[in-house]
């Protein structure tokens, strides 16, 4: 006989509770910004496992943290940041996570699988030391793997970079270099050292999509030790190598569709003026600006770190993606 399930929503979120289990989950409202509710929930359930969705800004993230600051638990309470579609678009490399008054029973589940790159585990990449060292106490176990396995990437780069370039570079210390021109470097780099192997991939004229027997194709931690992933792989390996505390560059993932019909990803790398510069591995584009990207017409964003987006120029047009919808619309900002 199966379990019966409860569930009570209130004006804030959506409670489930699978009956004779300790497992609750907690679906945030959007637009919630009252959590006072949950600390009856607390009381009401001693020693339950609770997992709370949908934490979708870095301010709801503080409140809750604040809230649960002051009360002792003796079960588990789980912050889920990664499986929400709008799961802390707000957050920006320089936005502040309290991680100094999380009470011993939060856990931090953040970090997608296969290594994939998102808001969170680029802020987290590009925390100080003594925020990464919070951060990893507050992590679920799998996730502090993750992102321990990706920081040694990181260090491991930083090595190979600096033997690579360490005459071109004069001796100069990485924030001594032009921002465009260390992007350059470590895209060229890449070029060189990663390939894409399109028999690992589903869609062979793109090198997207891992093949199911190829698990590890799309892994960006995978590609780096192996030298070659799809291209949506390389991908995240750019964005992981350049987007941390140790190179400082501001490169997200951005994907869409190409004029054939086909998915596609590529890099968006955003100067310290604000410009954003397209580059794909994958065609050996290099540095293409929003005005020449839609010039050319052979792709549009479907989706990108929405801070991108809204940091914009106004009268900037752009490709944006509609949910549901899935084609494209010309947006002038300025209209």
């Amino acid at each position: 006989m199966s379990n019966k399930i409860t569930t009570i929503e209130t004006d804030s979120f959506v409670l489930t509770k699978i009956n004779d289990t300790n497992s609750i989950t907690i679906e945030i409202k959007e637009g919630t910004n009252s959590f006072l509710e949950l600390l009856k929930i607390l009381k009401d359930n001693p020693g339950c496992n609770i997992t709370i969705y949908n934490i979708y800004s870095y301010k709801v993230f503080n409140l809750l943290v604040a809230l649960f600051s002051r009360e002792e638990y003796d079960g588990t309470v789980t912050f889920n940041l990664r499986d929400s579609e709008n799961n802390m678009d707000d957050l920006e490399k320089q936005e502040f996570l309290d991680l100094f008054n999380i009470p011993s029973y939060i856990k931090i589940r953040g970090f997608i699988q296969n290594n994939e790159q998102n808001s969170f585990s680029t802020w987290a990449h590009n925390l100080g030391n003594s925020f990464k060292e919070e951060l990893v106490k507050h992590l679920e176990d799998s996730d502090r793997n993750l992102f321990e396995g990706q920081e040694e990437v990181i260090n491991d780069f930083y090595k190979e970079f600096n033997k690579e370039y360490h005459e071109e570079n004069e001796g100069k210390s990485i924030n001594e270099i032009d921002s465009k021109i260390l992007f350059r470097q470590i895209f060229r780099l890449m070029q060189r050292r990663f390939y894409i192997d399109r028999s690992q991939a589903i869609d062979y004229f793109t090198g997207n999509f891992a093949r199911p027997d190829c698990p590890g194709a799309d892994d960006p931690v995978q590609i780096y030790k192996t030298k070659k992933g799809t291209s949506d792989g390389l991908v995240h390996l750019l964005t992981l190598l350049t987007n941390n505390s140790t190179f400082g560059l501001n490169c997200v993932p951005v994907s869409g569709q190409l004029v054939s019909g086909y998915p596609h990803e590529w890099n968006e790398f955003i100067d310290e003026n604000g410009n954003i510069l397209h580059y794909d591995l994958t065609i050996g584009m290099e540095g293409l600006t929003e005005d020449e990207l839609s010039k050319v017409k052979e792709r549009y964003i479907e989706e990108e770190y929405p801070w991108v987006n809204n940091n914009r120029p106004a009268e900037a047009i752009t490709y944006v993606f509609k949910p549901g919808i899935g084609k494209k619309e010309e947006k002038n900002k300025s209209a």
